[in-house]
């Protein structure tokens, strides 16, 4: 039996090449100092004093107002600066009620239009939402991608486009995107057909790899912009086919299918079938997806802190925010952009496939389901034959199989040495509204 379990093996990994999508550019980073506005703007943002109050609720109040002077700052006027309140349950403190808000500043196009383009970063993190999680400052997630939004509010601010340009940051993203989810439920018909692209970026710099995303049926948009980093020798890579599939989030993102690309805010405007782009970075390895192969994920544990990503991600995790920057600029300065974008939306795909009764979903399990067992069943006959022929009978499955036994030769199994509760929840509710609402 180990020879078709081994076969079943050699078999998958040869159709895998098959499904899998290409990646798009790939650049070596030197070990150069690297001067990145983006990078300075992250770390700005999350040691400025304040900004890490240990109470979620007040920690983002802090934030906004923080996000609000710097647009101040940078020459944008008060009359496009909007902050969107909002009130959500968090799931994290008994489902409390707490408060919360978006910060939408805007850039105004050269004349007189409402096409407008989103981009987009949650500024919270999950400091003391779990007892895990202390003493953070949410550099990786997702102080880096305040760092690039920010960025690009400098480096497009007196740029002459031909639409609109809203600078989102969304609130309440760790505890299910109640932000950028209030941002879609009061979208207008008119919001919804003047949208050209709404750019979300998170993780940025703080992963081996970047990576593209817009849904799972591809917009012409997608290819053009891959192409667009591409020529111009940015290092972007398309997420492989095979490692996309993740078990479903407890809440609904109202999509009929979830992965590590849809854990952030850009899911809300996918499940609107709104056009998007998702930049974020990462690192899809054989254990699943991690920030790094080499030290793992930061994001949601007690070491995502500005100083581990200097440790970690140092001089190539800043070219990578400064890489994200350049391409934002060029697919929003390119000359064929509102025409790319326009015939994007107008031919986009077909989505009936997948319906609300997961019909689209199933039928592609039933399908995969069936070609796996085929393939067994193939093999199997294949092996049975074989075997006769050259006497050497097929041992029942158990015999000889190790894979429960570890390196050193310990069980592999669930640490039952503890009975600490990981999902320890933190019970400090301030009842002031730091939003005044």
């Amino acid at each position: 039996m180990k020879k078709l379990f081994l076969s079943i093996l050699v078999l998958v990994t040869a159709l895998m090449p098959i499904f899998a999508t290409p990646s798009v550019a790939f650049a070596d980073t030197n070990n150069s100092v690297v001067v990145s506005k983006a990078y300075d703007y992250t770390k700005d943002f999350v040691t400025a004093d304040g900004n890490n109050n240990s109470n979620y609720e007040l920690r983002q109040a802090n934030r906004l107002q923080y996000l609000k002077q710097k647009a101040l700052s940078m020459g944008y006027i008060e009359g496009d600066t909007l902050i969107k309140k909002f009130r959500y349950s968090n799931r994290f403190t008994d489902n409390a009620t707490e408060d919360s808000a978006n910060l939408i500043v805007t850039k105004k196009a050269n004349k007189d239009t409402d096409k407008y383009v989103i981009i987009s970063a949650n500024y919270d993190n999950a400091e003391s939402l779990l007892q895990d999680i202390q003493n953070t400052d949410g550099t990786t997630a997702n102080g880096v991608g305040v760092g690039v939004v920010l960025a690009l509010m400098e480096e497009l601010k007196d740029v002459n486009l031909d639409f609109n340009i809203k600078f989102v940051f969304f609130g309440a993203s760790e505890v299910g995107l109640k932000g950028s989810k209030f941002f879609v439920e009061h979208m207008t018909t008119a919001d919804h057909n003047n949208l050209l692209l709404m750019i979300n970026v998170w993780g940025i710099g703080a992963g081996d790899k970047t990576y593209i995303y817009d849904d799972e049926m591809h917009w012409e948009h997608y290819e053009y912009i891959s192409n667009l980093a591409n020529n111009n020798g940015l290092r972007l890579n398309k997420i492989p086919v095979d490692k996309k599939f993740i078990s479903a989030l407890e809440e609904n993102i109202g999509l009929e299918y979830n992965h590590q690309a849809l854990l952030s805010d850009v899911a809300p405007f996918i499940a609107m079938r709104l056009p998007t782009i998702s930049l974020f970075s990462g690192n899809y390895t054989e254990a699943g997806f991690v920030q790094s192969a080499n030290h793992g994920t930061l994001m949601g544990t007690s070491n995502d802190t500005i100083e581990k990503f200097d440790e970690i991600f140092g001089e190539s995790g800043k070219a990578k925010m400064n890489e994200a920057v350049t391409l934002i600029k060029k697919v929003l300065t390119d000359s064929v952009f509102v025409e790319m974008m326009t015939r994007s939306i107008a031919n986009k795909p077909d989505y009936t496939f997948f319906t609300t009764n997961n019909n689209g979903v199933m039928i592609v399990t039933t399908v995969v389901c069936i070609s796996i067992i085929l393939a067994m069943v193939v093999a199997y006959l294949v092996l049975k034959d074989r075997a006769k022929k050259s006497n050497d009978p097929i041992k029942p499955m158990y015999i000889d199989v190790d894979q429960f036994i570890g390196p050193n030769g310990s069980i592999k199994g669930i640490d039952e040495t503890t009975n600490e509760d990981p999902f320890g929840l933190d019970d400090n509710n301030d009842n002031n509204n730091p939003f005044d609402l």
